[in-house]
């Protein structure tokens, strides 16, 4: 058995693997610890959980994709001089997913093909999934989905330009089409899900998809983990995004939902560059990986 924290905003606990609206027991909130009992055989994505909720132990089941123990894990060794690889001079901006809620007077989000997803935001709530590339939304029936960008229409759905005035790829952003994410916060590149302070957008040219960077500015920094807990960072970063702004030397850091940068090291400006560092390390690069597959 093992324990794991939730780390949506809130969690259903049901009697049985499916969403239903009579099958909740209780709702556990963000950083409740519940214990791994067992899982449904007929699906992963469920599993058989143990909380105490208000004094009281419950048994049931749970989505898999809003618990986690490495997204609260920011321990890794300083690296020693045999693990750095090659130096690299970066800039950083960085991005984040918008939280919102459905708008049953807004307006679809769309697949590839047009058909509608299932939830309806406001224009302004749109036009900022349409900019981070995913969105988390709180539905009617109090779940929430995780989209992610998926491509680009024919047609144009939204005018984003009041938000935006100074995006150039406005027509673009436009006409986004949206899919269903794996992951509570969204996919990056090649099927990798994306986890708050660890993943990076690169220039693949420049750095490779899974490859993990140190940056020494970043360790020590304090952070709020998906679980509502604050620790230090440890300095690692994995290479798990692209994004038609990012170039050359230009890294951009992934927050989760949070909207506020804590890294003093990302300036959002070219002319602030930093020192990283490629890390050959085998076994902190699996563990990476794992956390993002």
């Amino acid at each position: 058995m093992s324990d794991f924290r939730v780390i949506s905003a809130e969690l259903n606990l049901r009697s049985s693997g499916v969403v239903a609206s009579n099958n909740i027991i209780a709702v556990l909130p963000q950083g409740q610890i519940v214990t791994r009992i067992g899982s449904e055989s007929d699906s992963e994505k469920w599993w058989q959980v143990r909380a105490i909720v208000d004094g009281r132990t419950l048994n049931g089941f749970v989505s898999k994709s809003f618990l986690s123990t490495v997204l609260d894990q920011f321990n890794f060794p300083s690296p020693n001089s045999s693990a750095l690889g090659k130096k690299l001079n970066l800039w950083a901006t960085f991005y984040f997913i918008p939280l919102v809620n459905h708008d049953s007077t807004g307006i679809d989000l769309l697949d590839m093909s047009g058909n509608k997803l299932g939830v309806k935001l406001s224009d302004k709530d749109w036009c900022s999934a349409a900019v981070e590339g995913t969105v988390n939304v709180r539905t009617g029936t109090g779940e929430t989905k995780t989209f992610n960008f998926a491509g680009t229409g024919a047609v144009e759905q939204v005018n984003c330009r009041p938000f935006f005035p100074s995006l150039a790829t406005i027509s673009k952003t436009n006409k986004t089409r949206f899919g269903l994410s794996k992951g509570i916060f969204g996919e990056g590149v090649n099927g990798l899900k994306l986890v708050p302070y660890r993943s990076i957008a690169v220039d693949r040219t420049e750095i490779a998809i899974g490859t993990v960077i140190y940056i020494p500015a970043a360790r020590g920094v304090k952070v709020i983990v998906p679980s509502g807990e604050s620790t230090f960072h440890d300095g690692y970063f994995f290479a798990a995004d692209v994004g038609g702004a990012i170039k050359d030397n230009h890294i951009d850091v992934f927050l989760g939902v949070a909207n506020k940068n804590p890294f003093p090291f990302v300036k959002s400006n070219e002319s602030g560059t930093f020192d990283a560092f490629i890390v050959n390390d085998a076994s902190i690069t699996k563990e990476l990986k794992n956390a993002h597959s």
